[in-house]
């Protein structure tokens, strides 16, 4: 950006063009103070973000995680408040994440989970600035999603990630840290395993989704996302089990995070 675009548009409501402020300095001698103030009033602008295109961009970011994460919990807690096999439960989340990633992961990367923002925040593959709107956008996204499903179905506890009766809440636990770590894990080294077509994460990760899913649905819910469990929960008033899929998930994702780190990838910044 020019020095008098930057006058005319930003931290100068009147609109003065200020492009000669420069020229003011070395008239008085002081050229290379006028430039560094210059420089700083240009960084400043940068830094703060002032663009149109940058906060239009932000937006679309947002949307797209609403969008995307509001698909997901539509998708697989209607296949179960429709009373679907577990299969077919596991085939909609698996299509839902495998589809959102196709049609959003240009836009925002088509996190749709909170653990896969916090992981990427960690990992530098995301402005920490942006981790709280994402969580937020996914949240909100996984509420409406749920508040579908129960205005379609009228079944309020349909989707509720709960431990089955015949395992324990720390065999639970153990269960969600685990099918946690492997979703991240595979995530992180999606790159590696299969290139950077965008075509090829989606089918991997839509796959390790859905095979989670039919595995151990049954026993947890397999939820693996802190918002896809939050939203059924919140539309049917029962956190009991929340801190179990809150606590599990990011225990789960901090593992995946660290065995990442320490094995080299194949090739260097593969992954």
């Amino acid at each position: 950006y020019g020095i008098g675009e930057m006058g005319r548009n930003a931290g100068n409501p009147r609109g003065r063009d200020i492009s000669g402020f420069g020229c003011l300095q070395l008239r008085h001698g002081k050229h290379a103070g006028g430039r560094r103030r210059l420089d700083g009033a240009l960084e400043s602008y940068r830094d703060r973000g002032y663009h149109d295109r940058d906060d239009a961009t932000v937006i679309k970011k947002l949307i797209a995680e609403f969008l995307g994460t509001f698909v997901l919990v539509a998708a697989g807690t209607g296949a179960v408040a429709m009373d679907a096999s577990v299969f077919v439960i596991s085939l909609a989340f698996g299509c839902a994440v495998w589809s959102m990633i196709l049609v959003f992961g240009k836009w925002s990367g088509a996190h749709l989970n909170p653990v896969v923002s916090i992981i990427f925040a960690l990992h530098g593959k995301l402005e920490k600035k942006a981790l709280l709107p994402y969580l937020l956008s996914q949240c909100l996204g996984a509420t409406a999603g749920a508040l579908l499903v129960y205005a379609l179905n009228e079944k309020v506890a349909a989707g509720l990630t709960l431990p089955s009766e015949q395992i324990s809440s720390n065999e639970a636990f153990g269960i969600e840290v685990g099918i946690t770590f492997v979703l991240m894990f595979t995530i992180l080294r999606a790159p590696c395993l299969v290139g950077s077509s965008i075509n090829r994460i989606a089918l991997l990760v839509g796959t390790t989704v859905g095979v989670n899913a039919y595995l151990f649905g049954p026993m947890t819910g397999a939820s693996m996302n802190p918002a896809r469990t939050l939203g059924p929960a919140l539309v049917a008033g029962n956190l009991d089990y929340l801190w179990l899929y809150l606590f599990a998930t990011v225990l789960g994702v901090t593992v995946a995070l660290a065995i990442h780190k320490a094995i080299p990838p194949k090739q260097a910044g593969c992954c």
